[in-house]
């Protein structure tokens, strides 16, 4: 928004985005920003200057494809020969280059990925990764999937802790809330970075320096979808409490037609609701089942079904009760 205003006022003014680490001698890429940039773009860093080579590495230490986040690392004419009286992190962040003989490359800690017309996008910090059940996350790339949805303005993506288990939510700006926006993403990430909480926002709240107040976002509230339907039934019931406690989530956001995984649960959880499920109503539940009938309805009658089978059938009846 800032060049946005300055492009407003001086309109002879041209302006450069310029990034680079100091220890390549401060500029390592730059991109030329359009006039007609719009308040929400996501202003890439650019190409690499004369003299500059960058790579995009994956975690392998091979190089990213386009559009695939990795860390970008640097060499070239700019590059430092490492650190003052600190030979262990000169180790560390300067190593061989494997793409020029007899060099030297810096390793920047910084999360980015080639654009479709070649220029660089800056996502992150790869030291922003964060472990959540065993994957290693970078809520960065998750931005940048959400922010290339067409209604999205901007999308910022934190890690929340609760009860000793992390979840990611997910806050964006744009004219409206989009109510299936989590079943978009579906599609385009795998299920262990679709973030467990949306927030839709007209705007990011600002600090006075123009960047993201993420102290001033709003708590995240799981709202309850307009095609809600309420337990009936004791046996509905008892589950809804049994995946309030598991999910620690209020029993009243639970609907009986909303999946298990959409609320919050992944494979972890999962294992709990079986052994719940099984010392509560004293039937075998496979975990097979809470992923092949993940919502209340579906888990109620395949209880009450197991119930019905392990009770006997009484041989002297001629009436057999199927239960679909």
């Amino acid at each position: 928004s800032s060049v946005v205003k300055v492009y407003r006022q001086l309109a002879a003014v041209r302006i450069y985005n310029g990034y680079g680490p100091t220890e390549n001698t401060t500029f390592t890429c730059c991109y030329p920003i359009p006039r007609d940039i719009q308040e929400d773009e996501h202003i890439p860093i650019g190409r690499p200057i004369t003299g500059t080579n960058v790579y995009v590495l994956n975690s392998s230490g091979s190089l990213s494809p386009a559009g695939v986040a990795g860390e970008l690392c640097t060499s070239g004419l700019g590059l430092a020969h490492g650190y003052v009286n600190n030979t262990a992190l000169t180790a560390e962040k300067f190593v061989k280059n494997p793409f020029e003989p007899d060099s030297l490359m810096y390793r920047s800690g910084d999360l980015v990925r080639w654009s479709a017309d070649g220029n660089l996008l800056f996502l992150g910090r790869i030291d922003n990764q964060v472990k959540i059940r065993g994957y290693r996350i970078e809520p960065g790339e998750i931005e940048v999937v959400i922010s290339g949805l067409e209604e999205i303005n901007q999308a910022l993506v934190l890690v929340k802790e609760q009860g000793g288990d992390k979840y990611l939510v997910a806050y964006y700006t744009a004219a409206e809330a989009i109510a299936d926006l989590r079943q978009r993403l579906k599609g385009l990430l795998p299920d262990y970075m679709l973030p467990y909480y949306y927030v839709h926002l007209p705007a990011f709240p600002l600090t006075a320096n123009g960047k993201v107040d993420r102290r001033a976002l709003p708590d995240a509230i799981l709202d309850i979808e307009d095609n809600y339907e309420a337990p009936s039934g004791a046996l509905e019931h008892t589950l809804v409490g049994i995946w309030s406690e598991i999910l620690k989530i209020d029993q009243d956001k639970i609907s009986v037609n909303r999946s298990f995984f959409d609320l919050g649960g992944h494979s972890l959880k999962a294992l709990g609701l079986v052994n719940k499920i099984h010392k509560t109503f004293s039937v075998e539940f496979p975990i097979s089942d809470v992923f092949s009938s993940p919502t209340i309805k579906l888990m109620a009658k395949i209880i009450e079904v197991q119930q019905w089978i392990d009770e006997g059938v009484d041989e002297s009846s001629e009436t057999i009760k199927i239960i679909i």
